[in-house]
């Protein structure tokens, strides 16, 4: 619930989302309510993996707007794109396993315009990867990054990303723009 007050605004009734690595479907319930439909991607479903157990993503059952699709994040392929690629935790593991080219893959899901990618990670200490590198590498910028002490055993971050083509058209900027000046005055 912590997480929600920082990005809740950037979904619209008309947004279609990815929900890479949903696991049990709690995010993607949630997304329900406010976008025009979630597709929650998960390796966990239909797996017989011990380390899968209970990603069945269950929790999305008879909600209309939903999907679920059991893959692994490098072999979705979607026929369309997506205005909001959302990953909460999962890109650490996504990292772990492919490097560089899981987050190209994230990058590949978002529409060109009026696009955002969700990031809520865990502490930068225990990342192997160096964030900034690569939002630089995939030509991204950063909107938003913002610390939530409440995540996890050692705190973490959400991070919202976009085009750089899009940050001035960006339907959910003035959002945003909001958010980042009361996180600098420390609200």
């Amino acid at each position: 619930r912590y997480v929600w007050a920082h990005i809740a605004h950037c979904f619209s009734l008309d947004d279609t989302v990815v929900d890479l690595g949903a696991g049990t479907g709690r995010h993607s319930k949630f997304l329900s309510n406010f976008v025009k439909k979630v597709t929650a991607v998960d390796i966990g479903l239909g797996s017989s993996n011990p380390a899968h157990i209970g990603y069945d993503m269950s929790m999305l059952d008879g909600i209309e707007n939903t999907e679920t699709i059991c893959s692994d994040i490098m072999n979705f392929t979607p026929e369309e794109k997506f205005n909001v690629v959302f990953s909460t935790g999962s890109f650490y593991y996504f990292y772990m396993c492919y490097k560089e080219a899981s987050f190209r893959k994230m990058v590949s899901l978002m529409k060109e315009k009026n696009s955002l990618m969700i990031l809520v990670e865990g502490s930068e200490r225990s990342r192997p990867y160096n964030l900034e590198d690569l939002i630089s590498e995939n030509n991204l910028v950063q909107l938003y990054k913002e610390v939530l002490p409440e995540w996890g055993s050692s705190g973490g971050f959400v991070t919202i990303l976009t085009f750089p083509e899009n940050v001035k058209s960006i339907k959910r900027t003035s959002y945003i723009d909001r958010l980042s000046s009361e996180s600098n005055k420390g609200g």
